[in-house]
């Protein structure tokens, strides 16, 4: 099983959870999954985290710390792009025209999550992020209701590192 790690894992984990200073084996079980290939992320991801310009993008740069194949290119999932746009801007879906702006900004990664998730299928992968489903929402479009539109697994950080029996 992959796990394909959103933006605010690292975000959240950094600046609230588990701090660099504070948790260093955190960190340390991270670059040791992504060496194992058990986790991943994708560019527009990586783009998101070193905009920040803080000890969070200098430890994600690293590539001791992040493989080379930890990162994964998008490029690839554009046709799986294309099809969740459709899905997005659906009249059918209850949300409303920011929340369908927002979520099909190509420069932003929640869209490009999902469609790289459809474009390694039928590879085993899951999506972990710390959003919260909301599927009555019509002011943002969340990570795990777009999943579940799509029978993609999604699951949040702390279910990831017992689904690897990881202890820190």
């Amino acid at each position: 099983m992959t796990y394909l790690l959103d933006a605010n894992i690292f975000i959240q984990s950094y600046r609230q959870i588990y701090p660099m200073d504070v948790m260093p084996s955190f960190w340390n079980k991270l670059s040791a999954l992504a060496h194992d290939q058990y986790i991943v992320r994708i560019d527009k991801v990586w783009q998101e985290l070193r905009d920040n310009e803080d000890l969070l993008s200098e430890w994600i740069s690293d590539e001791s710390n992040l493989p080379e194949l930890f990162f994964r290119r998008t490029e690839d999932a554009i046709n799986h792009y294309s099809n969740l746009m459709q899905w997005a801007g659906s009249p059918s879906n209850q949300y409303n025209e920011n929340a369908k702006r927002i979520f099909m900004d190509i420069s932003r990664a929640d869209a490009w999550l999902i469609a790289y998730c459809l474009y390694i299928s039928p590879e085993p992968v899951t999506l972990v992020t710390h959003e919260v489903s909301a599927p009555h929402s019509i002011s943002s479009i969340k990570l795990p209701d777009a999943c579940r539109a799509y029978n993609i697994p999604c699951c949040n950080l702390i279910e990831m590192l017992r689904n690897l029996s990881i202890t820190i």
